[in-house]
């Protein structure tokens, strides 16, 4: 019986753990820009023209959370033709807004409020720009991280009952 009491306040525990983690992750990603995830850009940016952001981009916190890695693939003229994969390190944003440099191009890369969308802007030409939408983010592997501890839990306490 002692075993089970045990069980169930270490199943509890995880439970209160999960709870815990979903409202913290939950306020900061409300209060706070999200720029970690994965995207998926729209194919309007004209790449006769332009060097353009394409297909997918990952964007990770590296060095501490103090630096965001964007790698993905750019397709398009000039440079982009000759480096279609961007493998970037920039300073942590800390706010919804962003300069970048696509190959020599300078973009500025918007966030939106919910942290769903990027939308890179490229102020000489508005042919060039080009909408990412968020695939997956960090919160959402944590969400599936802790909610596999949790069934692995529940599964678990099925055999002592």
């Amino acid at each position: 019986m002692t075993s089970k009491l045990w069980y169930i306040f270490a199943t509890t525990s995880i439970l209160m753990t999960v709870i815990k983690a979903n409202a913290v992750v939950e306020s900061d990603s409300a209060a706070a820009p999200d720029w970690i995830g994965t995207w998926s850009t729209d194919t309007k940016c004209n790449k006769l023209t332009c060097c353009c952001l394409f297909d997918y981009i990952t964007t990770s916190a590296v060095a501490n959370e103090t630096k965001l890695r964007i790698i993905g693939q750019a397709d398009g003229i000039g440079t982009c033709a000759s480096k279609p994969i961007i493998f970037s390190e920039v300073n942590m944003p800390k706010d919804f807004k962003m300069p970048f440099s696509l190959f020599g191009s300078s973009l500025s890369l918007l966030l939106s409020e919910d942290s769903k969308v990027i939308s890179a802007i490229n102020p000489a030409d508005s042919k060039c720009n080009t909408i990412a939408t968020r695939l997956h983010s960090a919160a959402n592997r944590i969400e599936v991280l802790f909610s596999a501890v949790l069934l692995s839990g529940f599964v678990g306490m099925k055999t002592y009952f």
